[in-house]
């Protein structure tokens, strides 16, 4: 184990600097640039400013020094918002977005294993067909058509929860309940297919014919294994709701790091679109990397060792 996570470490370092690499080359590559504005500013202010950041630097030079300042972790000032730095960005706007992120896995989870677990339990009965008939709804019907039928609903009609903003936890609600819809809808299916298949496995007929009761037969047998694919869902979800969803928090107006993503791309502020890149990459490897040391724990048959 203690080889393979040294081996992981070096595999992620890696990565990461071939898509900091990438992502500095490609921003650089986009026509225009953060001061390319429809009205344009003179070209003795537009050089100063240039000047000021760099920017007129040799693009090698400009590679190096970002490099050089990314192994000190930091990110450079926005080009867009002048008071703050990416750092400060993304200080501002994670902890909202996973505080979201956070909370709508936890509706996924505690919402669609049940239902994976219950449906194939009951497979072709009603109960099946019920949860698969709203597995379907969650994965078919985009995020931005449930955010609205919530906020008009619950909103609009009951007034009983606010539509917009950031504050209390009532302001969540809604947002994370849409966040949620499709993650649960996922995961009910990925927990039927695989507890399906686990179920018809020679060891839990053994278990079986051995007396055990079916909630042991299903908690310590079934389960365990069963939930395998649904660990190495999470890896890429966890990363991808934590660093924000731009369609939610821009219907909700909330203050997370996805609409300064987004924005910044519009914008062309290359430290902005740099930093947030880097920093949900570096967040999606080390998920997955959490993932593979899950995995050895859940099931005992994988190993990462070297010898068979």
């Amino acid at each position: 184990m203690r080889r393979f996570i040294t081996q992981r470490i070096i595999s992620m370092v890696i990565t990461l600097w071939i898509i900091a690499t990438l992502t500095f080359f490609l921003a650089k590559a986009i026509p225009g640039g953060p001061f390319t504005k429809e009205k344009a500013l003179p070209e003795a202010v537009e050089r100063n400013i240039e000047a000021r950041y760099h920017l007129n630097d040799p693009l090698i030079k400009q590679y190096l020094d970002f490099m050089k300042n990314l192994l000190k972790g930091d990110l450079g000032p926005s080009f867009r918002y002048e008071a703050l730095t990416v750092n400060d960005i993304i200080a501002k706007g994670f902890p909202v977005s996973a505080l979201l992120g956070a909370i709508s896995i936890l509706i996924a989870l505690g919402l669609g294993l049940p239902a994976g677990i219950i449906s194939a339990y009951k497979h072709n009965f009603w109960q099946d067909n019920f949860v698969m008939f709203f597995s379907i709804l969650g994965i078919s019907i985009p995020n931005f058509i449930i955010a609205t039928l919530l906020m008009y609903i619950f909103g609009l009609k009951l007034k009983v929860l606010p539509v917009a903003g950031w504050g209390s936890f009532r302001y969540m609600i809604l947002p994370a309940i849409t966040l949620a819809a499709y993650p649960t809808a996922y995961i009910a299916r990925l927990m039927r297919s695989s507890m399906l298949d686990v179920l018809n496995q020679d060891y839990i007929k053994t278990a079986r014919a051995k007396g055990l009761s079916e909630s042991k037969v299903m908690t310590i047998h079934a389960l365990k294994n069963a939930l395998i694919p649904v660990v190495t869902y999470l890896g890429p979800l966890i990363a991808a709701v934590f660093t924000g969803s731009f369609v939610i928090e821009r219907l909700f107006y909330i203050p997370g790091l996805g609409r300064y993503y987004v924005t910044s791309i519009y914008d062309r502020d290359y430290t902005v679109i740099l930093g947030t890149t880097i920093f949900y990459a570096a967040f999606l490897i080390f998920a997955n990397f959490i993932v593979d040391i899950v995995y050895a724990f859940l099931d005992p048959r994988i190993t990462y060792s070297s010898q068979r």
